[in-house]
């Protein structure tokens, strides 16, 4: 009876002890620190923990490493591999262990060397709760619900040509642009009905390790927004250059009267179009929303930055436009980087105003002439 009673006592401890570490815990790897590092580096993954929601602590059921490597570009505070390691970057250890690291001013949004390491730790915990797929019912319900959006996208541009751009007929141009952006007001006020005013994450589609290329670090997205992006650039050079709609929805974008006169249904041509439009944005929202996040109004900003990337390139070209793309993208990039990133969104504008003034036909455009 003793020994029946000794073992239920002992299965009853292996049970709690299970329970109790049965959520996340950080591990410092020790090898190489000394007592000093160990104690800074210490103090900050407490620090960490005590940060966490509890469910994020709950659910993120697993032991995962946190080291220092000097495999990393200078740049970089840290990154997460795979869903059980966590690397920080050796070079700040020493001003993390004599404390300069809660002064030294950084160009970043935290401020301090220490809060940008202490915000890093927290980021990539995210990425990894997010490779695990731990998300709640709520958050597996807000990820259907963005889907389900993106999927209609197209039916949306349908009918936004059909109600409110074919009333307008022969309307000039400026009235289009006035009524289409009446029209995204009401969209954009219909989705912050319906999603929210937060901001919403959606995983990437390979990960979030990023890929060092000559010192500088590359999320695998990026990789799938450029393949994406110029495999759609070749499959629309093909429909406009080797079918009989795309060269119909040339003609009616060159002269409608005209492409009406040979014959060309350019009621149906210009709902397609918007169909077409709309569906394409819809890829770019699924591409994207895994780097720059997701929100009712995210649209307007990365509009205007579409434009100035047309614009800059030459309109009436894709290629142009996707090298003006890549333009401003490292422009952005170099003014984050060597200026501040609060200048970053203010590229773009500066851009456009440059183009407008000295080359209006952009880089890759050409002069159009008319005779008088």
């Amino acid at each position: 009876m003793r020994r029946v009673v000794a073992w239920l006592l002992a299965g009853t401890v292996l049970l709690c002890a299970s329970a109790a570490q049965a959520s996340l815990q950080l591990r410092l790897k020790t090898d190489g620190l000394s007592p000093a590092q160990q104690q800074a580096s210490q103090a900050l993954i407490d620090e960490a923990m005590q940060k966490l929601p509890p469910s994020f602590i709950e659910r993120l059921d697993r032991r995962i490493d946190v080291g220092w490597t000097d495999k990393m570009p200078e740049n970089a505070y840290g990154q997460a591999s795979l869903v059980s390691e966590l690397d920080l970057n050796s070079n700040l250890l020493a001003s993390l262990t004599d404390g300069s690291a809660a002064t030294q001013k950084t160009n970043r949004p935290h401020g301090t060397v220490r809060r940008e390491m202490l915000a890093t730790v927290l980021h990539e915990l995210t990425h990894i709760y997010d490779r695990a797929r731990l998300w709640s019912k709520d958050e597996r319900a807000l990820i259907q619900r963005c889907s389900r959006q993106n999927s209609i996208t197209g039916l949306v541009g349908l009918l936004m040509e059909k109600l409110v751009i074919e009333p307008a007929q022969n309307a000039q141009v400026v009235t289009l642009i006035i009524i289409t952006i009446g029209a995204s007001l009401v969209v954009r006020g219909l989705v912050q009905i319906w999603l929210g005013k937060a901001t919403h994450s959606l995983p990437a589609f390979s990960g979030d390790t990023p890929i060092v290329i000559f010192g500088a670090s590359l999320l695998p997205q990026s990789l799938w927004v450029l393949g994406v992006t110029l495999a759609i650039v070749g499959a629309l050079g093909w429909f406009f250059g080797r079918t009989l709609l795309g060269k119909a929805m040339l003609a009616t974008s060159h002269n409608k009267l005209a492409a009406r006169l040979v014959g060309i249904n350019t009621r149906r041509v210009l709902l397609f179009s918007f169909g077409l439009a709309a569906l394409l944005g819809a890829v770019g929202g699924i591409l994207v929303a895994p780097i720059t996040y997701t929100s009712y109004d995210a649209g307007i900003m990365l509009g205007l930055k579409g434009f100035v990337a047309a614009v800059l390139g030459g309109l009436g070209g894709g290629l142009g436009a996707v090298a003006g793309g890549l333009i401003l993208g490292i422009a952005e990039a170099m003014t984050a980087g060597y200026i501040s990133s609060a200048y970053k969104d203010a590229v773009p504008f500066v851009l456009i105003l440059l183009i407008l003034f000295f080359l209006p036909q952009g880089l890759f455009g050409t002069k159009n002439s008319e005779r008088v």
